[in-house]
């Protein structure tokens, strides 16, 4: 928030290293570091300057949709139309443009011109699931999207497309014995043997999917999910994609924190796909891949003895240690996407973004981190796929 020392800083960096590589990025930062604290007037000359004297830096697209949002929050709703159109043209394949064409959509919209429409609609049929498409549907109240899901079961649908199971080999025999004997490490071992006899995990979809191999299941889905082009799949091949893996730890646990468990099988779908012994080069681990400092800030915080990192490739650790400190993260906020992105991001860049101080549409436009926006996408979206398979189960749904 020391933002007239850090402009300052910027001026002595110029000044004392005219020629280094960075330079131009000052813009950018300078921009940045007003917008951030909320001078959307001030910060405007400097992403006008960015765009224009350093129109192939690193930080050129950012500049320009930061332009178009600091038009908005000045109030020059016309002239962010304007420079949202030439960034929506110039800039295609930036991780903005989805978020550009809504807002375009929308302030068209907001100044009597029906063309907002279509700028909206195309975004809804290009990017059906991405959280600009949510905000759009939301600002145009149209229904909420929704996976097409039919009742022909896993086994009639692979039969009916010619791609019939084939008997389990031995080792998935063994794999599946190895889990009920509690030895799932082992058992994957044994099921990943079995996939390569089999040519694809896809051969042993069915038999993951009675044997609730939750590891696996995913991995098999993924592999069939193109197989019928009008995109029509029956709820179990849904079901093996977003499964309610570890219910009998996640359900007790988010009980105790009042943490909806759906929202927890969409963030461990995408941190581990359900793999408790996963790991990150940034040393995160298990189910929920916490890192270390985060992990031992939650056992201090609770005062659990015993803690190492290692103790998190333990399904029950894992899941208690994500459920206690996602959930406080979940209660400072309030809001899910500004959750999802202040878990991936860390909760101060969540802040610097607008935290609870702006709408969600304006939130998710903000984030400058392409993992963080990508997460918080992905994620709200398995949590939409969640809700719509296993709401009413939930007492989520009517």
């Amino acid at each position: 928030g020391r933002y007239a020392e850090a402009l300052a800083t910027l001026d002595q960096f110029e000044e004392r290293w005219p020629t280094n590589s960075r330079i131009g990025n000052l813009p950018w930062y300078r921009g940045s570091v007003l917008f951030d604290n909320g001078l959307y007037e001030q910060s405007i000359p400097h992403f006008r300057e960015s765009v224009s004297r350093y129109a192939y830096n690193v930080t050129a697209d950012d500049a320009h949709f930061y332009l178009c949002l600091a038009l908005i929050n000045s109030g020059r709703g016309s002239e962010a139309t304007a420079e949202l159109r030439g960034f929506v043209s110039r800039w295609t394949r930036s991780v903005y443009r989805d978020s550009g064409r809504y807002w375009l959509g929308r302030l068209l919209l907001e100044q009597g011109d029906p063309t907002g429409q279509a700028f909206l609609q195309d975004l809804l049929e290009d990017s059906p699931e991405s959280f600009p498409a949510v905000c759009a549907r939301q600002y145009l109240g149209v229904p909420a999207w929704e996976p097409t899901v039919t009742d022909e079961s896993l086994s009639d649908w692979l039969q009916r497309l010619g791609r019939e199971q084939p008997e389990p080999t031995e080792s998935a025999l063994l794999g599946v014995a190895l889990i009920r004997e509690g030895h799932r490490g082992w058992a994957i071992g044994e099921l990943r043997e079995a996939e390569e006899e089999l040519g694809s995990s896809a051969s042993l979809a069915c038999f993951y999917l009675e044997n609730q191999v939750w590891e696996r299941m995913p991995s098999a889905a993924w592999r069939l999910w193109s197989l019928d082009p009008e995109g029509s799949r029956p709820r179990e091949l849904w079901e093996m994609r977003y499964p309610l893996a570890w219910a009998d730890i996640v359900e007790p646990v988010c009980a105790e924190y009042g943490f909806d468990p759906l929202l927890l099988w969409a963030i461990m779908k995408q941190e581990s796909a359900f793999q408790p012994e996963c790991f990150s080069w940034a040393g995160a681990r298990g189910l929920i891949q916490m890192i270390p400092s985060t992990s031992e800030y939650v056992a201090l915080e609770n005062g659990w003895d015993g803690y190492s990192p290692d103790i998190l490739y333990v399904p029950e650790n894992s899941i208690t240690y994500g459920v206690s400190y996602i959930s406080s993260v979940l209660r400072s906020f309030g809001s899910i996407p500004v959750t999802l992105a202040g878990y991936n991001g860390g909760p101060h860049n969540a802040s610097r973004w607008g935290g609870t101080s702006v709408a969600p549409d304006m939130f998710f436009s903000r984030i400058t981190y392409n993992e963080t926006k990508r997460y918080t996408e992905i994620v709200y979206h398995n949590y939409a796929v969640y809700r719509a398979l296993y709401g009413q189960l939930y007492g989520l749904l009517d």
